[in-house]
């Protein structure tokens, strides 16, 4: 009797590690639509003004506000401060505005040191030295952050971050922060997760719960619980 309870235990312990690890890992789907619209992306990254605005940004020397800035200055700055105001009606700002489009929520460009050269509103950091959306572009590749809430706009926004090249070197990072609503309805197929760390598949729409990638989930969580079931009644 007691082999037989200690055999169904390991079973059951087994299923248990098994559903979790599925329900962790959603199914492998073709990304070629994100990387569509990555792609498009690009094009703007190795855009000659942004290249031209921070080489020029990169060969001067910063000014004495500039070189104190902090970010929790920033924070504490409105969007009518001079200094503020003086990055956000220079030419690529003026520029960066005429690209967002339904999908393209927020666009800025930093330089090599993370500091801001310019962006179509101001942004929540002076610099993002440091951080993954910008030391990732420098090292040359492609940052593809998580959804979350932007309060600069309110909006639920996934942020992909790209290098600045001049003639193939890093110079700079280009972050974009992209609309969920607009591209869940392009079904854009990549693993997502979401601000409150839950692992969410982009499946097709499933017009009975009115959720993106809702099977899956509701799947993996019965596995679990009939795991857990069958080794709480060994």
């Amino acid at each position: 009797m007691k082999a037989t309870v200690k055999s169904g235990s390991k079973l059951a312990l087994a299923l248990l590690i098994s559903a979790v690890a599925c329900f962790a890992q959603a199914p492998p789907e073709p990304q070629s639509k994100l990387n569509s619209v990555i792609k498009q992306l690009q094009l703007l990254s190795a855009d000659p003004q942004v290249v031209s605005a921070v080489k020029t940004y990169n060969s001067t020397t910063p000014s004495a506000e500039a070189k104190a800035m902090t970010n929790e200055k920033w924070h504490s700055l409105t969007l009518f401060d001079p200094f503020v105001r003086g990055i956000g009606k220079d030419s690529l700002s003026e520029y960066l505005k005429t690209k967002r489009d339904d999908e393209i929520a927020k666009i800025f460009v930093s330089g090599a040191d993370g500091g801001k050269v310019g962006f179509d509103a101001k942004t929540e950091h002076w610099t993002h030295k440091g951080m993954p959306k910008h030391e990732v572009p420098m090292s040359g590749k492609e940052w593809v952050g998580t959804i979350k809430l932007d309060d600069s706009t309110g909006l639920q926004m996934l942020q992909v971050g790209l290098p600045v090249l001049d003639a193939g070197k890093p110079i700079g990072s280009i972050v974009f922060g992209l609309r969920a609503d607009k591209l869940r309805k392009k079904r854009v197929p990549t693993l997502w997760r979401t601000s409150n760390e839950e692992f969410e598949h982009r499946a097709p729409h499933d017009p009975g719960t009115g959720r993106i990638g809702g099977h899956h989930r509701r799947r993996g969580s019965g596995i679990v619980l009939l795991a857990m079931g069958v080794l709480f009644f060994v």
